[in-house]
């Protein structure tokens, strides 16, 4: 009898074994996942991009390079496969990547680049085309500075950017480097002296009630910043963006003197931290896009 049982739960374990084996099997991912990356940036000898992807825990493969429409980046030499989110079937990974200055020189001399996809390759050999959001690479900043930095902060939901004023300026637009697709996921509120005369006097939303400003969809413009005024710039991404953006926010208009200026504030976030559910979505998303 106790010969019966210990073949029974000899077999019952050996079939757990394998329905387990095989689920497991069927959540891996067949190439890893990157994720959306809102990227409008000036590249430079030495610059550094940033990218977030999806993989299976068992990966130990490690970028090598990535090429962005014939520009090409390199891993730094220090890049590992250590993940910076685990879960139980997969990890969330990132890689630093150092710009080619030849490819730079080159391809960039007359206009920029903007590309949807790339064609990454890893140390084991193994290539990948795949979609990454939309990255576009500048060579030179086409500003005339005439704010001046004073700082900034950030928390869990809200980034600001201070600066003064150089001169007499007035604004005449805002605009966010980022395609339409991913605009719907930053939102933006301008604090200035002239802004405040604009507020509604109803209150604002909850989740914004410690948030001074206006919203920049809401701003009228032109607004008048005087010499020594400050001007704040809160931004927030939403929840619901599952990836990286590094782009900026384009001010322009004209000094006092009548000279026109374009100056930026810079828009940059790291993916948010991810549950099992947004998981579901993004490996959804990708095979929808297939």
């Amino acid at each position: 009898m106790n010969g019966r049982l210990f073949w029974v739960a000899l077999l019952f374990i050996s079939g757990s074994w394998i329905v387990n084996t095989l689920y497991a099997q069927s959540k891996q991912l067949q190439e890893p996942i990157f994720l959306e990356h809102a990227i409008d940036t000036v590249v430079y000898e030495g610059s550094n991009l940033t990218f977030y992807y999806l993989t299976n825990t068992n990966d130990s493969s490690v970028i090598s390079s990535i090429n962005l429409n014939g520009i090409r980046g390199y891993a730094l030499e220090n890049e590992s496969a250590e993940p910076i989110q685990t879960f139980p079937y997969y990890s969330l990974r990132q890689v630093h990547i150092q710009m080619d200055p030849f490819d730079i020189e080159n391809s960039l001399q007359d206009e920029p680049l903007t590309t949807n996809t790339a064609v990454v390759l890893f140390n084991d050999g193994k290539m990948l085309t795949t979609s990454i959001g939309e990255v576009t690479l500048r060579s030179e900043d086409q500003v005339n500075h005439t704010l001046t930095p004073i700082g900034g902060s950030g928390g869990n939901d809200w980034s600001m950017n201070w600066y003064e004023a150089e001169d007499d300026l007035t604004i005449e637009s805002f605009s966010i480097d980022v395609s339409e697709a991913f605009q719907k996921f930053i939102t933006v509120k301008i604090d200035s002296a002239t802004a405040a005369k604009q507020f509604d006097p109803l209150p604002i939303k909850s989740d914004e009630q410690d948030i001074p400003g206006i919203h920049l969809d809401e701003l009228e413009l032109p607004i008048e910043i005087n010499k020594g005024e400050n001007l704040y710039i809160y931004w927030a991404i939403s929840p619901q963006f599952f990836g990286s953006i590094q782009s900026s926010l384009t001010l322009s208009g004209t000094t006092a003197s009548g000279h026109p200026f374009t100056d930026q504030s810079p828009l940059y976030s790291q993916p948010l931290y991810l549950d099992n559910k947004d998981l579901q979505k993004i490996i959804q998303a990708k095979e929808n896009a297939r």
